[in-house]
């Protein structure tokens, strides 16, 4: 991590996490070679867990108040049970057997916050009236720390970002072969989508203002000049009306 500057080590929690698979490795390597028996090992296996448990502090807030907004709060706090469970298995192999119990109680009981039980099949069953199905509700309840309100709004985001992303794909998809749609100019180049959408908000018909383009190398100038000129507009809407290329542009949706 030396090579690493030291502001990237601070903004997420993949550092942390490696500290604490590193520990964990450590512990396995014990159980076939007794290597926690030498101080030096004990030190530098409570090293990484002290410096995992400051970044997921400086993350997440000494009271976790930083995960309450996140919609993967549970995903967060499950970290905190392989943490208690590390730390109290060190606290074990330094002989502090009050320390270890304790630890390993709270990550006992935050494991049991973080799972779904006969308790929460009320809550399961308000997810489901709202039309949500068993798996999604049950994730999101998870995600959500067992709060209702937060899961249905959480499925509700996700639903709609998805939809929104589809909507997103679908319009490029549309915008791209209308743009095949309507040629290429003489260089080679296809029809510039920003300056059809700006001629086409002045007023200008989508067909039309896309041939003016093709025959003017996308020049706005030289576009709004063929366009304005009576001579040239008759022109352009002939080629426009007559083009199979505009014909099959006609088809597709425009952009907004």
């Amino acid at each position: 991590m030396e090579c690493c500057e030291g502001r990237w080590l601070t903004i997420s929690d993949n550092y942390a996490l490696l500290l604490l698979d590193a520990v964990w490795a450590t512990l396995l390597l014990h159980s076939c070679d007794g290597s926690l028996a030498q101080l030096s090992k004990q030190r530098e296996a409570s090293a990484r867990m002290d410096k995992a448990r400051s970044l997921l502090q400086a993350l997440h807030g000494p009271d976790w108040q930083r995960l309450a907004m996140r919609e993967d709060t549970g995903a967060q706090r499950a970290i905190y049970c392989r943490l208690f469970v590390l730390q109290g298995a060190l606290a074990y192999h330094r002989g502090d057997l009050h320390d270890a119990r304790s630890l390993l109680n709270r990550s006992e009981g935050l494991r049991r916050e973080l799972t779904l039980t006969a308790d929460d099949d009320e809550k399961v069953a308000q997810l489901l009236s709202m039309g949500f199905d068993s798996r999604t509700a049950r994730a999101a309840l998870l995600a959500c720390g067992k709060d209702v309100l937060r899961a249905a709004a959480c499925i509700v985001e996700k639903r709609d970002a998805a939809l929104r992303l589809r909507r997103s794909d679908q319009l490029r998809r549309e915008q791209q072969r209308e743009l095949v749609a309507f040629g290429t100019t003489a260089a080679g180049h296809h029809v510039a989508l920003d300056a059809l959408n700006s001629l086409v908000s002045l007023g200008y018909p989508r067909p039309l203002a896309a041939e003016a383009l093709r025959r003017c190398e996308n020049n706005m100038d030289a576009s709004l000049t063929q366009l304005t000129s009576e001579e040239a507009q008759v022109a352009l809407d002939t080629l426009a009306c007559a083009s199979p290329a505009s014909a099959r542009a006609s088809s597709c949706v425009a952009a907004p």
